[in-house]
């Protein structure tokens, strides 16, 4: 299996926070803004994972992962949707197209970068170990 993480987020911040903290845990990562040409990477490699903001211009993060389980090349690759949202109906659809995890940034803005980090740095604990499982 592929160690390369798939960071997909319009947001620059958000993929370079994500990326900090695959490299801490030795993950190889590679970010895109446009989740147009993130299908394109999707349907052309085979990746450890996949991180998907759940907003972002079409095709959005839910539709994105039910693309890339329709496809073979990422079918059963691990999926985590970016969310700044608290909407359960929003996770839900999210799961429901195939979405193993979900990462919420909404706490990003009322904290100092280190401990976003830190926090992500926690979720990447849990994450990195069960994707050597799959």
């Amino acid at each position: 299996m592929s160690n390369r993480v798939l960071v997909v987020d319009d947001d620059p911040t958000i993929c370079e926070l994500i990326q900090e903290v695959l490299s801490s845990a030795q993950m190889e990562s590679f970010a895109i803004t446009d989740s147009k040409k993130a299908e394109t990477h999707l349907a052309q490699e085979k990746f450890g994972a996949v991180f998907l903001d759940v907003r972002m211009p079409p095709p959005d993060g839910i539709e994105l992962t039910r693309r890339t389980r329709a496809s073979g090349l990422n079918r059963t690759t691990p999926i985590v949707i970016i969310t700044g949202e608290d909407d359960n109906a929003v996770l839900a659809r999210a799961f429901e197209a195939g979405a193993n995890f979900f990462l919420c940034h909404m706490i990003f803005g009322s904290m100092r970068s280190q401990e976003a980090l830190h926090s992500l740095t926690l979720f990447s604990r849990e994450v990195a170990p069960a994707l050597d499982t799959l």
